[in-house]
């Protein structure tokens, strides 16, 4: 009985299956899927969709979010944990409850599935909600359908997940390329990470590492299991050698520069304090309580009692500059030349990066 889950949560496990950086070569985060012990055969999609013809299906989810948000503490500190969540569970009271249970939500992030006729508005405000306590959200099976385009544009999410069917031989159809190709600029434009899914074959990693695709998932990295998995070191190495740059390539780490930081919450006083100094910063970076950046005031900003800039873009010291540059520049026109937040391997703010600088170094660039 599908009641029976509800009554003995240990019926429903999550199963964890790695998200990996392809540039480095490193596990950055796990997604949760939901495993059923009395059902061992039946694709748990089914039993949710069942759940929902029952009416219970808020329920069951809220029950899966329970359990991964519980798993948390067994994720290290620069790695995330994704958690499947439907559009129609997000409004539940049953769901919103969960998460209302805990007062910081950073390194989870909210992974909205499938295509339904649900209000993207009233979901977009609930998840407002969950961004507001350090939630990310990401959009699942981009690519899939018009119904997922509307999704991203109405959601503006942090992760755009790439649907396995245009990842499957994408080595050998240049249409399924032009594809992943568009919805990676789309992402870019919207400051969004993308993951390619569904990555079963060596060529395809290939394929997606030359295409400069950040992250991956797949059976190529690890079917998901009831433990957090590392990477095989030989395939570890494998994304790495593919990935390196040429040898003149440029990075980041060469502009970074260091300003003022102040943590959040911060008030207008502590502020001024740098700000009133002579000669005084341009900027001060804001961070969180992990030191990763939430923030960003301007000198200019702060004299007209406005707030902190907290659409940014942020970067890794080993980005090639190039590719930096392309995304910067593909943001909306008025945040075009907003400086970029740099991150440690943590994910913690390690200096900032103007774009002139950028522009400055490629200009200077000698290509043969």
């Amino acid at each position: 009985m599908l009641t029976d889950v509800l009554e003995k949560p240990g019926r429903v496990r999550p199963h964890f299956q790695p998200i990996v950086d392809l540039q480095r070569g490193e596990v950055c985060g796990y997604e949760a899927l939901a495993r059923f012990t009395d059902w061992p055969g039946v694709p748990p999609a089914e039993v949710f969709a069942a759940a929902d013809d029952h009416g219970i299906g808020g329920a069951l989810e809220a029950q899966m979010v329970r359990e991964v948000l519980e798993a948390r503490p067994h994720v290290s500190a620069d790695r995330f944990l994704s958690v499947n969540l439907s559009p129609h569970a997000a409004l539940t009271d049953e769901v919103q409850d969960v998460f209302a249970a805990h007062d910081r939500l950073d390194s989870v992030i909210v992974e909205i599935t499938e295509q339904t006729d649900t209000d993207l508005d009233e979901l977009g405000t609930a998840l407002a909600e969950l961004r507001a306590r350090g939630a990310l959200i990401a959009v699942d099976d981009a690519g899939a359908g018009y119904g997922s385009l509307a999704r991203i544009t109405a959601l503006h999410p942090h992760f755009v997940k790439i649907d396995r069917s245009l990842v499957h031989n994408l080595d050998n159809d240049p249409a399924k390329a032009a594809v992943v190709e568009t919805l990676s600029e789309l992402s870019s434009r919207m400051d969004a990470w993308v993951v390619a899914e569904g990555i079963e074959r060596l060529e395809e990693l290939d394929t997606l590492i030359r295409m400069r695709i950040p992250l991956g998932q797949g059976y190529a990295f690890g079917r998901p299991g009831p433990g957090m998995a590392e990477l095989e070191a030989e395939l570890a190495g494998h994304i790495r050698d593919r990935y390196r740059p040429a040898a003149r390539e440029l990075h980041i780490a060469a502009l970074i520069e260091a300003v003022p930081t102040l943590p959040e919450p911060v008030s207008a006083r502590a502020l001024g304090v740098l700000f009133d100094r002579r000669p005084g910063p341009e900027y001060i970076a804001l961070v969180d309580a992990q030191g990763r950046p939430s923030g960003l005031v301007r000198r200019e900003d702060h004299l007209r009692h406005e707030g902190p800039v907290r659409s940014l873009m942020l970067v890794t010291r080993d980005m090639p500059l190039a590719a930096v540059g392309r995304r910067a520049m593909a943001r909306p026109a008025a945040r075009r030349f907003d400086p970029l937040m740099c991150c440690d391997e943590s994910g913690r703010y390690a200096g900032l990066v103007r774009i002139e600088r950028i522009v400055d170094a490629l200009a200077s660039c000698v290509v043969d």
